[in-house]
């Protein structure tokens, strides 16, 4: 039997799409949240300042810690997108292991 190097890799690339417009919605979901409530927060924090309510130094100190809490819920999306990652190289992997014994048990 012939292996189709070609074909085994479009539908290794398949899968690997596949897997990922899968779990690409969860992905930007979560983003979307993640900014949402940066936004609300930063909303506060800006009609603070406008409203001289808060200083210039309180308002920059502030300012820092959404950033900081903005790195740390970015930092969690590491996470997410490394296990998109292997799900999506575990279907390519499985795709090219299965056409291997295919065509290693059309051999026999």
């Amino acid at each position: 039997m012939k292996f189709d190097t070609e074909q085994v890799f479009k539908d290794m690339l398949a899968a690997i799409s596949g897997a990922l417009k899968q779990d690409a919605p969860n992905a930007r979901k979560t983003i979307d949240e993640f900014l949402k409530r940066r936004k609300r927060r930063l909303e506060t924090v800006i009609n603070f300042r406008l409203q001289n309510q808060i200083s210039e130094a309180e308002f920059s100190s502030r300012l820092q810690d959404e950033k900081l809490m903005l790195e740390a819920e970015m930092e969690a999306m590491k996470a997410v997108s490394k296990a998109m990652a292997q799900k999506a190289a575990n279907a390519a992997i499985e795709v090219l292991e299965k056409a291997v014994r295919l065509a290693v048990g059309g051999l026999l």
